[in-house]
């Protein structure tokens, strides 16, 4: 029989699970059960345990085989496959778990088993160590890294190492550790479980552009792209409460030149460019569009918010054109043809019945044109009429002018009452009808969505507006709209904000109107990732 089989690291390490149970507490018919072994090898091997503290079968004969086994689960052997090269063939995994000082002292005594069969000069130098622990904060780790110096580990300087622990096991203490003084190759990885609620004090760097209400803050420096302090913002808000609730901190930094993202030959600039060149963890305040998506995952923070047009308040008209507003320009122009085609109208009438009966008396063209003005102005001259048929022509118009007359009056009165006011800008096809108008925006505005809502947008009025628009910040911009003539286009609630801190008065007076009719350009502003 080759005993050197029977005493190969995967056989070994299924009698040493058998101890292992009996020593959590768990009879002999359940450790067969759960094993699969027969009842009387598990007591086999219990009682080997208990006269030798070895499960090894005597002799013990040095296994011939090229290829080295594995001691423990399959499961762990593939996870470390992904951690080490193609030339990792062995892994001697010991998985310790406990809580309570008795279950450790037993569980340190069958780790010494197994640590035994790793370091012991008959397993081939391809054996490699794995230390890991189920429990986050179990104490386990550091005292098996103890019983590793006992067991001679620091002769076998090729293998390697690898501790997966709690988070109360540093790394420090564990990789300069005595008995890995000679280990060339050692690494520590910390578990860190339940991250969903406790990020263990972890620091995320956060990148971000100032846009209040959501985000604002103060430089820490002049230099671009430096530190940042948030200020009281939502997003300030939000920031505090999530790092009290997930024990996380935050770094947060500026996005140098304040742009949100716009891609060039698939890659970005701006906030999304720090998420797709992976030098932040998330960024503050970003709208979502289709290309941005492709690069970054996105929670969705806020609704999204209307662009708007601030404008002159609309003045009131001018008092010398009290006369002709009550009527629109297309009721007098048709009054005025009325007048003429019922004046040729009425003398041709005249001048036929005076040539049909031969009387001497015409009437003059001139008289029949003042007859039809006098009747509107309520002061017609003498009836020109000479038949009984433009006598009825005439008292017809007389009806028409009281009608109109009287509409007038009324209209008259309505806005003499009432002062009216001047259309003002409510869309971007008013900026666009409007003769000799201006408009511009911001030129942060154009390092994001709503350059490329303006460039790529097909409408003929969007395509005039990103044609004709002109870049002004936003104090200058509302400087411009003073003169008169010229529009801001930006977001509502910041604009808003704006002229109600910097351009009202006590009184809730301001000279600016802003439009009621906004447009959005992009589905809902969020956090990227």
């Amino acid at each position: 029989m080759d005993r050197g089989i029977t005493n190969a690291p995967a056989v070994v390490a299924e009698r040493a699970k058998i101890v292992w149970l009996w020593l959590r507490g768990a009879s002999a018919r359940t450790v067969s059960q759960q094993t699969g072994a027969s009842l009387s090898t598990v007591y086999r091997w219990i009682r080997r345990w208990q006269e030798e503290g070895s499960v090894r079968t005597r002799p013990f004969h040095k296994a011939k085989r090229k290829t080295p086994w594995c001691v423990g689960p399959n499961k762990q052997t593939d996870f470390m496959d992904k951690w080490w090269s193609q030339q990792l063939v062995l892994v001697a995994v010991l998985v310790v778990k406990g809580t309570s000082t008795g279950m450790a002292e037993t569980q340190q005594q069958l780790v010494g088993v197994l640590v035994g069969q790793v370091v012991d000069k008959h397993i081939p130098p391809g054996c490699h160590l794995v230390l890991m622990t189920h429990t986050l904060h179990s104490p386990i780790v550091p005292e098996v890294i103890s019983l590793l110096e006992r067991n001679g580990l620091w002769k076998l300087s090729d293998t390697r190492v690898v501790v997966v622990g709690g988070t109360t096991t540093h790394p420090r203490e564990v990789l300069l550790h005595p008995s890995l003084r000679n280990t060339i190759h050692a690494v520590h990885l910390t578990l860190f479980l339940d991250q969903s609620s406790n990020f263990m004090g972890h620091r995320l760097r956060v990148v971000s552009v100032p846009f209040f209400p959501y985000m604002a803050y103060k430089k820490e420096s002049d230099h671009p792209g430096g530190p940042i302090t948030p200020t009281d913002s939502v997003d300030k808000r939000l920031l505090s409460t999530i790092a009290g609730k997930l024990n996380v901190s935050f770094d947060n930094f500026e996005e140098p030149s304040r742009g949100f993202g716009l891609a060039k030959d698939g890659k970005f600039n701006g906030l999304v460019g720090f998420l797709q060149r992976e030098e932040a963890d998330f960024c503050t305040m970003l709208g979502a569009t289709a290309d941005r998506l492709r690069v970054l995952d996105y929670i969705r923070t806020y609704p999204s918010e209307l662009m708007t047009i601030t404008s002159l308040n609309p003045p009131p008209f001018p008092q010398h054109s009290a006369l002709i507003r009550p009527f629109e320009k297309e009721v007098w122009a048709s009054l005025l043809v009325g007048v003429v085609v019922w004046g040729i109208v009425f003398w041709v009438m005249q001048q036929f019945w005076v040539s049909v009966t031969a009387r001497q008396r015409s009437i003059q063209f001139s008289k029949t044109l003042l007859y039809g003005w006098g009747a509107l102005l309520e002061q017609p001259p003498l009836d020109p009429s000479v038949s009984l048929s433009g006598q009825m022509l005439a008292g017809w118009w007389l009806l028409f002018s009281l009608i109109i007359t009287t509409g007038y009056r009324s209209s008259l009165i309505a806005h003499l009452t009432v002062q009216s006011k001047t259309q003002p800008m409510e869309t971007l096809e008013d900026l666009v009808n409007a003769d000799g108008w201006r408009w511009g925006t911001e030129p942060w505005l154009l390092r994001g969505i709503p350059r490329d809502y303006y460039a790529k947008h097909t409408d003929p009025v969007v395509m005039e507006i990103h044609r004709r628009m002109e870049v002004y910040d936003a104090d200058a911009g509302l400087k411009e709209v003073l003169k008169g003539g010229f529009s801001l286009i930006d977001f509502e609630n910041y604009i808003g904000i704006i002229i109600a801190s910097r351009y009202t008065t006590g009184n809730g007076y301001t000279p600016y109107f802003t439009s009621k009719k906004g447009f959005s350009i992009t589905s809902a502003f969020g956090w990227g990732f």
